[in-house]
């Protein structure tokens, strides 16, 4: 036992005692980026054990707790069980190439309690970054699907020319969508309740029927809601596992908006529900980096559709498709894209 450690833990908890939510969230968070999440665990659950804390301190707290072992969950691989994933994955990959790619630092890598973690998705991520590795991919990536979405893409393109509309070219599917809840999850008898997505209405998307379900559909969200769901539940089996399945079929339509931008003006800020996406967020945060790259990108161009075209232009030669964190667990989603230079649809 390392009693000087202990010790200087144990002043840690007494100086965070006597401190603030807002000064143990601070330390907490300084704890983690650091790699010492269990240190920053037992700070903030002495501090919730007062109870005198106010509500929104706590909450806050809580939330810190409750994001430690989720970033565990993104980081589950270990160095060895990296390199065995990639042997499975990349044709011919040797332990002295796959060193020199971790000394690259071609992977997101955290250290937790003094162990070096890797990320989940560090496999697609690799060939996402790094493509030039596509031939050695096992089995091999196809690559029809791009095609057929850039074929796609182009007659969508033509169908908008020539019927004047944006929304051409309807699809009809018919989608079975199946969760599975493991057998002894949950206490025989105990309700299960579940929330299985289902597409809202658009105006290039509609007609969602339901065709079958079991159990029962219970209720189904306003064809409007953004988080459009219906409501299933049931009693867990005994040493069984609890399915909940809905078939369904809806109709969508390719989408091509022809933009004159000479007919563009400003946003006037007076529209609510486009005003809510032009502002910050708990997570996405305009940091005086973040400006200066917009301002940077910008240069002298004054019209709004060439503006968004220039961002839109950038983010595609700059930014590299690769799977991200939870964004939960990230403090701000915009700047983790700019820094890293990757990131995803999210």
């Amino acid at each position: 036992m390392n009693i000087f450690r202990y010790l200087a833990t144990g002043l840690v908890l007494l100086i965070c005692a006597s401190a603030g939510a807002a000064s143990v969230q601070e330390l907490a968070c300084q704890l983690a980026d650091s790699g010492q999440f269990m240190k920053a665990t037992a700070v903030i659950t002495m501090v919730l054990a007062e109870t005198n804390l106010p509500s929104s301190e706590r909450r806050e707290l809580e939330k810190e707790l409750d994001r430690l072992p989720r970033i565990r969950l993104d980081y589950p691989l270990t160095h060895d069980a990296l390199f065995e994933k990639l042997k499975a994955s990349v044709s011919g990959l040797t332990r002295e190439e796959f060193e020199g790619w971790i000394a690259a630092k071609r992977f997101d890598v955290r250290m937790i309690d003094g162990e070096e973690r890797f990320m989940a998705s560090s496999v697609a991520n690799l060939f996402f970054r790094y493509p030039e590795l596509n031939p050695r991919r096992t089995p091999l990536h196809e690559e029809a699907a791009e095609g057929d979405m850039w074929e796609n893409a182009v007659a969508i393109k033509q169908a908008v020319k020539s019927g004047h509309t944006p929304y051409v070219l309807p699809k009809n599917f018919e989608v079975t969508m199946t969760v599975t809840v493991a057998s002894n999850v949950v206490p025989a008898g105990e309700t299960i309740r579940a929330w299985l997505p289902i597409p809202r209405d658009y105006p290039y998307q509609n007609g969602y029927e339901l065709i079958a379900s079991s159990p029962k559909v219970l209720q189904t969200a306003p064809a409007t809601s953004p988080i459009r769901s219906v409501y299933m539940e049931q009693a867990a089996p005994t040493n069984a596992p609890a399915v909940f399945k809905i078939v369904y079929r809806y109709a969508t339509k390719g989408v091509r908006f022809d933009i004159d931008p000479e007919k563009v003006v400003p946003f006037d800020g007076k529209d609510a529900e486009i005003a809510k996406f032009t502002r910050e967020a708990p997570q996405v945060v305009f940091t005086p980096e973040m400006r200066a790259l917009s301002k940077q990108i910008l240069g002298d161009e004054t019209n709004p559709a060439r503006q968004a075209k220039k961002f839109y232009d950038w983010i595609s030669k700059n930014i590299q498709y690769s799977f991200s964190t939870e964004y939960g667990t990230l403090d701000n989603i915009s700047d983790y894209t700019r820094t890293h230079r990757y990131g995803d649809c999210g």
